[in-house]
């Protein structure tokens, strides 16, 4: 089924957007520059072509739009949206830069960038848009001074979950390969400043948590749960503070969860 240009853009947004976070018709009509309207008459073209790919379109009122797929159904459907196998040579590439810069503790030189991707300074500028609309999904901001480098901008929490979906799109399979028998699986370098019995001991809290309060998560759910975990532990590790304001926090502490974490 070959979609029209109005499906494609629609289409691409929908992938695009982090699990749990649905569009609004007033948010996708804004970002199409399109009628409400036109953006309804775009949807069904759209769900033929996602049900063709095992994918499910969910329109829910007063929530929005979204799509429920596995992240690597989602990455192969924005492959093949994003010009096919031209566009999935560049794509190790392109995650691996992402890495870098989600990372990087200081301001990198197009030179370093380059260095550490053993490839052309031109390759590395030719990922940038990619990589700019990327870190946009989440209110990251990309730097690129001239005779400075590049750096991002954003909050603690939303790098926090940038970093979880870029984990979750291009690192799911080695670290569900970990989980299926850690002790004889080696983890996967995620958490540099944590130790293998780290890990393992941290996968272990987890599962123990689900079995207490008796909460089954599906395997991309616990992944993320694992990750974030993962992810603040590091990032105390480093020096970063984590905050939460009063709200969140009030919120937080309202779950159960809460409570048998205090215990």
């Amino acid at each position: 089924m070959e979609l029209s240009q109005r499906a494609k853009q629609l289409s691409r947004l929908l992938l695009e957007q982090p699990a749990g976070c649905p569009l609004t018709l007033a948010e996708l009509s804004e970002q199409m520059q399109l009628s409400k309207r036109t953006v309804q008459r775009a949807l069904p073209e759209v769900r033929s072509w996602m049900d063709e790919h095992n994918c499910n379109v969910q329109a829910r009122a007063g929530s929005g739009i979204s799509v429920e797929a596995s992240e690597e159904n989602k990455r192969c459907l924005l492959l093949e949206l994003q010009g096919g196998a031209e566009h999935a040579q560049h794509l190790p590439q392109q995650a691996e830069l992402l890495e870098i810069l989600l990372d990087a503790q200081q301001v990198l030189s197009m030179e370093q960038l380059s260095e550490r991707l053993r490839c052309s300074r031109d390759a590395v500028e030719k990922q940038l848009p990619w990589i700019r609309d990327w870190l946009a999904r989440y209110q990251i901001r990309l730097h690129v001074q001239t005779g400075v480098g590049l750096y991002i901008e954003g909050t603690e929490k939303n790098w926090r979950i940038a970093r979880i979906e870029h984990i979750a799109a291009f690192h799911a399979d080695a670290v569900m390969t970990y989980f299926s028998s850690p002790e004889q699986n080696t983890p996967p370098l995620l958490f540099r400043v944590l130790s293998r019995e780290e890990q393992i001991g941290l996968l272990s809290i987890l599962r123990r948590a689900q079995n207490y309060q008796e909460i089954y998560l599906t395997d991309e759910g616990f992944l993320r749960v694992y990750l974030c975990a993962g992810l603040m532990l590091r990032r105390v590790r480093q020096g970063h503070p984590l905050h939460l304001d009063r709200e969140e926090m009030e919120r937080l502490q309202r779950l159960p969860e809460y409570a048998m974490a205090e215990h």
